[in-house]
């Protein structure tokens, strides 16, 4: 399959979008002001035990107190849970709102073939490789390479690989978890014991599998060399990838056609191409997904006309929530089937399409009595609109408004169009107090300036408007 991954870096945000056979599959914004921490290995302090949680609170400096629950402490620790007791605790997902990040202190470090977790032990072989012999031969080679010192887990691709490349790999992961345990009792709490490669560039890896054929274009230089070492290092055997520097100063998703589906991610309603829409809604936990047959002529042969409807609508609903990275159960409101049998190729429709997008994290259910199709996520990174839109207060539910953080974003999409489309070389910016103080605080006016090599004037607006902020040109 022909596949493509764009990255486009700004100063405020490092955008990734994932095409497959010229479809937009996957998009990722991560925020260059706030780096994500989703990985890293930090050394936390038990602020506090919960028996009926059966979890402790972890402090490890950050904004809110972390959720580790006893069952992801390994035995090392164990007879040592108490206040005040330090461990090292990897943040596996990244909450928003007033909850705390979701940890673990069982460590696992990735290689290119394995997992190294350094306070476990054995070797436990991905299910996926079913040659019992070559299970029984990779459990036998890592346990006497290790010394039954530290547990893996022999990833999927692995049977592929050769029995050298596994041994270097092993050897490698085994280096960094000894760095990591002769350290990791004299670091203070907040420290950072360890940390994988960039969020960027974890997510471009993630959706690159061992012998894919993959172009990555990307429009900064440092992400750019950085792929080209990791590839490089994995091998052009095992990953064919082409990875391109972009220097021009377009905007690549408007070269590969893909700003459109970009621009709707911010939408409630999409509509699809026989007249019929979908429309999103988030709430905490759940986001709700109405199928509507709007404008769609359904009078000739009814029946065949709402299979063709909610085919459409699976397909739009899956796109956009791979799409907007949602997770957590997802309910799909399809139009009414009677037929049984329509609901079983609808259900089967769907877990086909989801194969072809190779999606691994979403796991689709029967189709309720009710003509309800109900889907599970799993979290992995922050979902476009949470980066995008600002919550309620005292609510994780979206506002419609944008973060300030955004409005920064489309603030610079404007200067750098005046920059580098326009003869102009000075921008009058006016924006609300907050969004001015915002700025002020990253500095961003002067790394807006050093960027795109253009004046920026920047004032409070003279009057309240419906827009937020104004950006006018004009040459000096």
């Amino acid at each position: 399959m022909k596949k493509l991954i764009l990255i486009e870096k700004t100063v405020l945000f490092t955008r990734i979008a994932v095409v497959l056979e010229d479809e937009l599959i996957a998009t990722y914004m991560e925020s260059n002001l706030k780096p994500s921490n989703q990985n890293k290995v930090i050394i936390g302090q038990i602020d506090k035990v919960v028996k009926n949680l059966s979890a402790v609170f972890v402090d490890y400096e950050g904004d809110k107190k972390g959720l580790l629950h006893l069952s992801q402490i390994p035995s090392h620790y164990q007879g040592k849970i108490c206040q005040g007791t330090r461990l090292p605790v990897q943040i596996l997902k990244q909450n928003e709102g007033e909850k705390g990040h979701k940890l673990t202190a069982k460590i696992s470090l990735k290689g290119k073939h394995l997992v190294c977790m350094p306070f476990e032990t054995g070797v436990s072989v991905s299910k996926k490789i079913t040659n019992k012999s070559q299970r029984n031969h990779f459990k036998q080679l890592l346990n006497e390479i290790s010394g039954n010192q530290y547990g893996f887990i022999v990833r999927t691709h692995a049977e592929h690989i050769s029995i050298e490349d596994i041994k270097e790999d092993a050897l490698h992961l085994m280096n960094k978890a000894n760095k990591m345990m002769q350290i990791k009792d004299n670091l203070s709490r907040g420290s950072v014991l360890y940390e994988e490669f960039p969020i960027p560039i974890q997510i471009v890896i993630e959706n690159v599998k061992i012998h894919e054929e993959v172009q990555i274009i990307c429009d900064d230089l440092e992400i750019t060399e950085g792929l080209r070492a990791i590839f490089g290092a994995y091998g052009q055997e095992d990953y064919p990838v082409d990875i391109k520097y972009f220097e021009q100063r377009e905007e690549l998703y408007q070269i590969y056609d893909i700003a459109k589906e970009i621009g709707m991610l911010t939408g409630r309603k999409i509509w699809l191409k026989n007249g019929g829409n979908i429309i999103i809604d988030y709430a905490e936990a759940l986001t709700v997904i109405d199928v509507n047959s709007a404008k769609a002529v359904m009078t000739h042969n009814h029946r065949k006309a709402v299979i063709e409807l909610n085919r459409l609508a699976i397909k739009e609903a899956l796109l956009q929530v791979l799409r907007r990275n949602l997770a957590g159960i997802i309910i799909l409101d399809l139009i009414e089937m009677p037929h049984k049998e329509d609901k079983e190729e609808i259900y089967s429709y769907a877990k086909q399409l989801l194969n072809q997008l190779q999606d691994k994290r979403t796991i689709i259910f029967p189709l309720t009595e009710l003509g309800l199709m109900q889907m599970a996520r799993s979290k992995k990174y922050t979902s476009i609109p949470t980066k995008i839109f600002a919550p309620y207060k005292h609510s994780e539910y979206f506002a419609g408004d944008y973060h300030l953080e955004y409005y920064g974003y489309l603030i610079e999409i404007k200067i750098k169009y005046v920059a580098y489309k326009t003869i102009n070389k000075t921008v009058n910016l006016e924006c609300t107090e907050e969004i001015q103080e915002f700025i002020t605080h990253y500095k961003l006016k002067e790394a807006w300036e050093n960027k795109y090599g253009i004046k920026i004037k920047l004032t409070k607006l003279a009057k309240e408007l419906k827009n937020k902020f104004v950006c006018q040109y004009y040459e000096g």
